[in-house]
């Protein structure tokens, strides 16, 4: 039995316990299934995943569950339970693990019904010749395919995208599209996607593909927000230490360091790249201003000198012990959660990373005022 919409669309999100429930015994989830390479940074991934299930959804595919690092340039790391809640997205969409997937592939030849579809993004100026030469790792990914290639490799995927003998991709069906803009509506995502009827439909990318509202509403947004919130025992060891080490009312601050000046250079933009001395200051005033009790710094800043600017600002909380055991997905993410935890935030411009400690903190009713460093012309 199917289920469809009044004009006799099918419901494609419906997962496969609801459509066993409605069809019977004899219902079987379809046999289709969409992979990607999740894209750069720990919120670049996040991205590619809302994206990512929003195209599965439309498209009554099953999502295979990626594997996750902290920054582009990292070794890949753990698979997504071993640092987030997934229970919500089984609500939106069927999913399974890359080991859950691997055992369906049995006995497949290295592309045998695969699609590659490569993704372009006109709007988005990483997708040019002066991004890609201030991002030159992101070619290892889009260009040399190194996420799928060390998947096929670990779990013999047969996907056919570079794991295989000599490296070569030999997928069933390849194809790159580029998009205007990022995909609108729940028929133009199927549309795009539907002469691609290989069961396997591996994308490149999902970054920013797809405009989240117009798929879905804010329900569903908030649920898929909900499943990149820490699992059982992040959340129950940021909860300790914050209760015991942290004096309130307190300030987190999210200094993005590392190669954050590329941004400033893209976008031409010099407001993205303040001084390590006006980062220290308006930590400073924020404290001050406020009367505040401490203050967190979140930071991928890796010069000495600039760390030690930064941690001279007074009653900052060191949270070293937090992260102490913990792989790099798991000290971003309990990095970020500190952030959303404390009273007030203030973060850095441009930076997706600040943009989902608001949404996360908006989600949990925190003190939102949209509070960005500036930039100061004192070094």
């Amino acid at each position: 039995m199917s289920v469809s919409h009044p004009d006799g669309r099918p419901y494609p999100w419906l997962n496969s316990t609801t459509a066993a429930n409605i069809g019977g015994d004899n219902a079987a989830p379809l046999k289709r299934y969409l992979i990607y390479q999740p894209f750069a940074g720990m919120c670049n991934q996040f991205s590619c995943l809302e994206s990512a299930v929003a195209i599965a959804r439309a498209t009554g595919r099953t999502l295979v569950l990626p594997r996750w690092r902290p920054q582009y340039g990292w070794p890949w790391l753990g698979e997504m339970s071993e640092y987030f809640d997934t229970a919500p997205l089984s609500q939106l969409v069927r999913c399974v693990t890359l080991d859950e997937f691997a055992a369906e592939r049995v006995g497949a030849s290295p592309g045998e019904g695969v699609t590659l579809l490569r993704l372009a993004l006109a709007y988005n100026p990483t997708w040019s010749d002066r991004g890609f030469e201030l991002y030159p790792d992101l070619r290892s990914l889009l260009v040399e395919l190194e996420y799928f290639r060390e998947v096929d490799q670990a779990g013999q995927l047969a996907l056919g995208c570079g794991g295989g003998s000599g490296g070569s991709v030999c997928a069933e069906a390849q194809c790159s599209v580029t998009l205007e803009r990022a995909l609108r509506g729940e028929r133009e995502i199927a549309a795009l996607f539907a002469d691609f009827t290989q069961p396997v439909l591996a994308l490149d990318h999902a970054f920013n593909t797809v405009a989240l509202p117009s798929v879905l509403d804010a329900g569903a947004r908030a649920t898929l927000l909900s499943a990149l919130k820490p699992n059982v025992r992040l959340r129950a060891k940021l909860n300790v230490f914050m209760g015991a080490r942290v004096a309130r009312p307190c300030l987190a601050a999210h200094v993005r360091r590392t190669d954050h000046w590329r941004l400033a250079e893209l976008m031409q933009d010099k407001r993205f790249w303040p001084t390590i001395g006006g980062f220290a200051r308006q930590i400073d005033e924020q404290v001050r201003r406020r009367s505040l009790a401490s203050w967190l710094l979140a930071t991928d800043c890796r010069e000495a000198s600039e760390l030690a600017t930064l941690r001279a600002v007074e009653w900052r909380v060191d949270y070293a012990e937090l992260l102490e055991g913990e792989d790099g997905v798991a000290a971003a993410v309990l990095d970020m959660w500190a952030c959303i935890g404390a009273d007030f935030f203030i973060g850095t411009r441009g930076s997706m990373y600040t943009d989902y400690i608001e949404r996360f903190r908006v989600a949990g009713g925190k003190v939102v005022d949209h509070l960005f460093f500036e930039l100061s012309t004192v070094p």
